[in-house]
């Protein structure tokens, strides 16, 4: 529907009579598109209709003893009147459309999609030497070439895609060997993150240095990554689930007097032409305050199969609004303090569960105060890699 309201002509009327609601049930019976009703008074309602159908919208009208007033017609070819009063305005634009198709036979850009810092520079490299990059003319590049020729020159590569889309070229792949890079994985030591108590664990690989009881502090190690194997050490990825209790304590402030949002009914639209970074305003009063109103912006770009122009238009709807002061009660105000502390402990928490909590509520001159501490038992241990030595690899 948005897009046949950009390109069609359409109108804004008002229908005044004893049952208006009686003609928008006569135009959806003779098959009349209107949309964006609103309603005034029981006498009173506006509505949105294609311009070609205004006279027979008017004839419904009388038929119903009402009359039907436009308000202002608006459409693609006022939009175009109004480009051809302001000449430069529309040289610019044709010429932004020629130099858009221009730029789409070049590449401006190049990227490469992988995981490998070292293949990513050595394709990129090999495609500069095929002069493949910026300022490269697009209509001379065989992608499909491209694959096969990046393939048969890197080995170790198992699979590659490349994509152009408009003045960017992007490069996909996949290296062979990938199972040989899981086995090489780096080990992995267990550690605290948080000072705690150990109640319990389950220790799947690694060498446990703790036992159940234990205060542990922040950054301690709870399971080596090595295995001890009598004539030798083993790197390992150590795994395991370690529970504690733990302290969280803090403070959580509520102002009595907070604002509360009202809609007054009040809306309104904007079409904005963006070309690059330069906003026209198509329709609609841009220097409407939009201090106290939401905003929602849907936007349409201009684009063909594998072509893009910088051209978009965007539709703001704006919704208006008022700020009334709404003063917060002793009870919900201690009710939405607890459950904003119990929210923020989970959050924090990988997994795990609140004991116990002790509290001491204030009430202030302008807000209520919340002292808070809270019992906890969750799981404390986080894996660490260690830098230099790859699962598997041992030593005597």
């Amino acid at each position: 529907m948005r897009k046949h309201r950009i390109y069609t002509e359409w109108a804004e009327v008002k229908i005044c009579g004893e049952r208006p609601e009686e003609c928008l049930n006569r135009f959806a019976a003779a098959s009349l598109a209107f949309w964006e009703i609103r309603y005034h008074s029981a006498k009173e309602i506006s509505v949105t209709l294609r311009s070609k159908d205004l006279d027979q919208a008017s004839a419904l009208c009388l038929e119903c003893c009402c009359m039907l007033q436009v308000l202002r017609k608006r459409g693609l070819m006022r939009l175009l009147l109004r480009i051809r009063k302001r000449l430069a305005l529309g040289v610019g634009l044709l010429l932004a459309v020629a130099l858009s198709f221009l730029l789409q036979r070049y590449v401006w850009s190049v990227e490469i999609c992988g995981e490998d810092p070292h293949m990513n520079r050595s394709i990129l490299r090999l495609l500069q030497e095929e002069g493949i990059g910026f300022g490269a003319v697009g209509k001379n590049l065989d992608t499909q070439e491209i694959k096969l020729q990046m393939l048969r020159r890197l080995p170790e590569l198992s699979w590659m895609a490349v994509n152009r889309r408009g003045g960017k070229l992007t490069v996909f792949y996949l290296t062979s060997g990938q199972e040989q890079a899981a086995e090489d994985a780096q080990a992995v030591n267990l550690v605290s993150v948080r000072d705690a108590v150990v109640t319990d664990y389950s220790i799947l690989e690694g060498m446990r240095l703790f036992s159940a009881g234990d205060t542990v502090r922040k950054g301690q190690l709870l399971v080596s990554g090595f295995e001890d194997y009598g004539l030798c050490l083993k790197a390992v990825q150590a795994e395991g689930e370690i529970y504690g209790e733990t302290w969280h304590s803090g403070s959580m402030v509520r102002p009595k007097i907070r604002y509360q949002k009202q809609y007054t009914g009040q809306t309104w639209k904007e079409i904005v032409l963006i070309l690059g970074r330069k906003r026209i305003n198509l329709l609609g009063n841009s220097r409407i305050s939009t201090a106290r109103c939401d905003k929602i912006i849907d936007e349409h770009c201009l684009a063909l199969p594998n072509l893009e122009f910088p051209v978009r238009i965007q539709v703001i709807s704006c919704r208006e609004y008022t700020l009334s002061i709404v003063t917060e009660d002793e009870n919900s105000a201690r009710a939405s303090l607890e459950q904003h502390w119990a929210e923020q402990l989970r959050e924090q928490m990988v997994a795990g569960t609140i004991l116990e909590t002790e509290q001491i509520f204030l009430e202030q001159e302008n807000c209520f105060v919340l002292h808070i501490h809270s019992v906890c038992r969750e799981m404390i241990a986080a894996p660490v890699p260690m830098d230099g030595m790859n699962k598997g690899e041992t030593y005597e």
